[in-house]
């Protein structure tokens, strides 16, 4: 008689790798410097699978969600299973945001796998759910083969969510958000600068010469996630005018986001995109390496470019531009 081989696709969280990575973040909250004397907290209930954050103001909030991401990403948590809500008004004029914790697959979602994989006709797959996971067994592997390339290939729900296959000797899949857009770099010739946009608006303005004539596509770009979405860490966007040259700049760096709000010459703008974290200047496999480099105040006025090329990379070296590494990791 032959066996049946099955994975299940599911999206679950070690909840004991949550909490050290919220004690962690707790620790790097009392130690930084921007948030020092602020009335911060960071509220874990595991019952009811709700994260609350709660500081003085909004842009506290972020940075309490920029630092619990970070310290989830190191402790190998996926980020992808905290839903974020809006940040409200709290008690005593403070601010909060609440995350839900996602915690296996909704039914909506775990009954169209069902429905998608039978519509592949793999005749010899079966899928069924089990709580709040989907079996999936064969007694053909190579059908099984067949089911997970073709979770792969699929989006679920809005276009936005689809499962995907993760190494794992559990044989488990979970679910991602790919919900991904395009960083692009455009150049002014005249004032000999550079200015990255996520913003699809932005982009068609600029590609109209609406906003300030002069700006052209360099032809590099880089995905990002959306700032909506649950992936990643936020980029924090800010503005400053130096001799008449308007610069921006972006990071999802806490300290670096912290000093530039502290200085009164930047102002805060949004949340652009969203990021991983580099681990020094590596990133996972399935990652791009994002590397920033600055003119050194060249003309009075501050300028980065963000690369992926290593020879658009190698060629502002040359023309004195200092490279300071790796700052983003994004979806290829």
């Amino acid at each position: 008689m032959t066996t049946a081989a099955s994975f299940d696709v599911t999206s679950t969280v070690d909840l004991q790798e949550v909490d050290n990575a919220l004690n962690q973040a707790r620790k790097e909250v009392a130690q930084r410097y921007d948030l020092k004397g602020a009335r911060t907290e960071i509220a874990f209930n595991p019952a009811e699978k709700t994260l609350v954050l709660t500081a003085e103001d909004r842009m506290q909030v972020e940075a309490l969600w920029d630092i619990v991401q970070t310290r989830l990403v190191r402790r190998g948590v996926p980020v992808k299973n905290f839903r974020p809500g809006e940040i409200q008004p709290a008690a005593g004029g403070a601010m909060r945001r609440a995350i839900e914790l996602q915690q296996g697959i909704p039914a909506e979602a775990a009954r169209e796998i069902v429905k998608f994989l039978k519509d592949q006709k793999l005749k010899k797959v079966q899928a069924a759910i089990q709580a709040d996971q989907v079996r999936v067994s064969s007694p053909s592997k190579d059908d099984l083969q067949a089911a997970m390339q073709a979770l792969r290939a699929h989006d679920f729900g809005e276009g936005f969510k689809r499962y995907e296959p993760m190494a794992q000797q559990s044989g488990h899949e979970h679910l991602i958000c790919i919900r991904c857009g395009h960083v692009v770099e455009f150049q002014n010739d005249a004032l000999a600068h550079f200015f990255y946009t996520a913003d699809p608006d932005e982009i068609a303005m600029l590609d109209a010469g609406v906003i300030v004539p002069g700006w052209r596509r360099t032809g590099f770009d880089f995905k990002a996630w959306d700032r909506f979405d649950a992936n990643g860490i936020s980029s924090c966007r800010f503005f400053t005018s130096r001799n008449g040259v308007y610069s921006h700049f972006y990071s999802i760096n806490g300290v670096e986001c912290g000093i530039l709000a502290a200085d009164p010459l930047w102002r805060y703008e949004t949340q652009a995109f969203r990021a991983d974290p580099p681990f020094g200047e590596d990133c996972a496999p399935n990652r791009m390496r994002v590397t920033r480099v600055y003119n050194r105040f060249a003309g009075g006025a501050p300028n980065h470019r963000f690369l992926t090329s290593g020879s658009e990379i190698a060629h502002m070296a040359s023309e004195d531009w200092l490279v300071e590494g790796t700052v983003f990791c994004t979806p290829p």
